[in-house]
């Protein structure tokens, strides 16, 4: 099944979203908090496999992801981008 994701990454917390390609909901998730100005980029791969732990469960392979959409706070800090994205990319999400 394709879907596709949008992640609100902030100081607080994570919410995670995946929908169809027409628009509708699939599934929603919470994790922890992804801020790349306040955590380690260690932490910040460590919330990312949390997220990707919840979305496998729910059903959300990694081959499935057809694109992802991801506003994160602190992104703009060179290291945090690049252990987000590599926490992504190490559980397979290269949508």
């Amino acid at each position: 099944m394709e879907y596709l994701l949008g992640m609100d990454g902030g100081g607080t917390g994570t919410k995670v979203t995946a929908a169809d390609m027409d628009g509708n909901i699939l599934g929603r998730l919470e994790a922890g908090a992804l801020n790349g100005n306040g955590q380690s980029p260690g932490r910040l791969k460590e919330t990312v496999a949390q997220m990707v732990k919840a979305l496998e469960a729910q059903g959300f392979a990694p081959e499935g992801c057809a694109g992802l959409g991801a506003g994160v706070a602190g992104i703009s800090n060179r290291a945090a981008g690049e252990a987000v994205r590599a926490g992504l990319a190490d559980a397979g999400f290269t949508c």
